[in-house]
């Protein structure tokens, strides 16, 4: 391959590279949406808000002399309330919060411009999808950038030489049909890696999204800590404006109850979100996994670790092997292209890929026969000495 067009190819890859990031660029902001429109993501700015709202009440009110801001209320309402009122009207502020901000963001609009989903389950799936396409592209783009990596090596190599020698390229005859045969050839293999790729990745999003969902132990672990969790939540919050009334000595007896009984929402509520949350998981990944076939996971495992570090590194392995295909492709691509546009004898230059046999013209003296430079030997290139080599030269020539 001459060293112009090495720079072609390279800027041909740089062009693939640029299409499919472009591709990803899209696919994260799909699966940044769908992620923002689950009740999930949306309870968890809402608590945030509230949680800011709810600590700015408390710390206002330990600011008033003598909790002037809790008493009055205490005249009014039933002390056992208050904890109660200020919990809904902080909840009632992250709510208005979230709303608020995903008006301004246009979040339902943009979302449901490419989406039907209208379920928890439907958008989980919609996200994980997209997270799919997304790292596809991204191992694709792995492979291109080892296939210019591989270039500019081969490049910085014949340049170095260029000041000592005078590089030419061997041709081999070839006809067109046998270039054909190694173009479609070398597009038949690059679809298939393509296909494995696409497997492997499939399975690394699926093991990295339900590690627990598939592991009945963490599943029920996930309950029960959520739920300690949920209680310990809901007795802070309702314990916080207690210790104001308790520093205005207005603190009763009265409490006791409506304390016990915060803890038992918490906790039934986070416990109860979680049970539901695990089989909305295990529904999603279900459907994704089925689309694997005869390569589908496992439903049931009790360690993704070593699966993830399988799955990891056939996936290194895969890539490299698209990375080497690539280049074998573009190349072939290239001989075609100058064999069309050649109108003599047909002679097309020998392959620069690793698929190639090594070729290294020898000169032979009287006295001995030693490469030029075995060092650098390059894949179908002749390296000639500018000089002619004479046979009294004491010196191994490099």
């Amino acid at each position: 391959m001459k060293l112009e067009d090495y720079q072609k190819l390279k800027e041909e890859l740089e062009k693939i590279k640029s299409k499919n990031q472009e591709e990803i660029n899209d696919y994260e902001e799909k699966i940044n949406l769908a992620n923002q429109n689950q009740f999930e993501t949306k309870a968890c700015l809402t608590f945030l808000i509230a949680e800011l709202y709810y600590m700015g009440i408390i710390m206002t009110s330990l600011f008033f002399p003598n909790n002037s801001f809790i008493i009055p209320l205490t005249n009014i309402l039933p002390n056992a309330s208050i904890p109660f009122i200020i919990t809904g009207l902080s909840l009632g502020m992250g709510i208005m919060g979230t709303k608020i901000m995903h008006k301004i963001q246009k979040i339902k609009e943009r979302f449901i411009s490419f989406s039907n989903a209208k379920t928890e389950s439907e958008k989980l799936e919609e996200e994980i999808k997209y997270k799919i396409e997304s790292e596809k592209l991204n191992k694709k783009n792995k492979a291109i950038n080892e296939s210019i990596n591989q270039l500019d090596t081969n490049q910085a190599i014949l340049n170095s030489l260029s000041d000592k020698y005078d590089i030419k390229e061997k041709n081999i005859p070839q006809t067109k049909e046998e270039i054909e045969n190694l173009v479609e050839n070398f597009s038949k293999l690059l679809k298939e890696k393509y296909e494995e790729l696409n497997i492997l990745v499939t399975q690394n999003v699926l093991n990295k999204s339900f590690y627990t969902t598939r592991n009945k132990n963490s599943r029920i672990q996930d309950i029960i800590i959520f739920s300690l969790i949920g209680g310990v939540i809901a007795i802070l919050c309702y314990m916080c404006p207690l210790l104001v009334q308790l520093m205005a000595n207005t603190l009763t007896r009265s409490y006791i109850i409506p304390s016990i009984a915060s803890i038992f929402i918490g906790t039934i509520g986070f416990g109860g979100y979680m049970k539901k949350r695990n089989k909305n998981y295990q529904k999603v990944f279900h459907n994704l996994n089925q689309t694997l076939g005869e390569n589908a996971l496992p439903d049931e495992i009790k360690d993704t670790y070593e699966e993830k570090q399988e799955i990891n590194s056939k996936i290194e392995t895969i890539v490299n092997e698209i990375s080497v295909v690539i280049l074998n492709l573009l190349e072939y691509q290239k001989k075609l292209e100058s064999f069309t546009n050649d109108n003599s004898e047909h002679t097309l230059e020998k392959s620069l890929s690793n698929t190639q046999t090594i070729e290294t013209e020898r000169i032979v003296t009287e006295e001995y026969t030693e490469p030029i430079a075995p060092e650098v030997e390059e894949k179908g290139k002749v390296l000639v000495m500018k000089k002619p080599y004479k046979p009294n030269d004491k010196k191994q020539i490099l």
